[in-house]
Formats: structure tokens, sequence, C-alpha cells
């Protein structure tokens, strides 16, 4: 019960002097049961236009 999500990321320089940005984003998640799922994720930045790296953990409770 694993779910994989990869994607690609571009921000335009919204100002002359911000560069663009680019970036890698991965997740995994892994649905529990019925009501839980856990998912882990992370980011590359691939510019200067974005941040280096980051990363992230969530719960997800399904009410009904």
């Amino acid at each position: 019960n694993l779910l994989a999500v990869a994607s690609y990321e571009y921000d335009s320089a919204d100002r002359p002097l911000v560069p663009a940005g680019h970036q890698l984003f991965g997740s995994l998640s892994w649905i529990c049961n019925d009501r839980i799922t856990l998912t882990g994720y992370g980011s590359v930045g691939l510019s200067a236009g974005s941040p280096d790296a980051g990363a992230g953990f969530l719960i997800s409770y399904a009410l009904n």
C-alpha cells in the first residue's frame, strides 16, 4: 500500500534581481488502513532561486 510521487517545479523570476527557481520534489505515502496515511516528502533545489533542500512528514486521518 505505497504511493510514490515525483515532480519538477519551475518558478519564474518575478523581479530582475530574483532568479528563476527549479526544484525536484518526491514523496512516499503508506496507506496504513482506511483512515490513516503516513507521508514523507523531500525536495532539492536545482538553481539559485530555490531553497537548497527541504523535507517533511505528515499524517492524514479520514473523518468519514
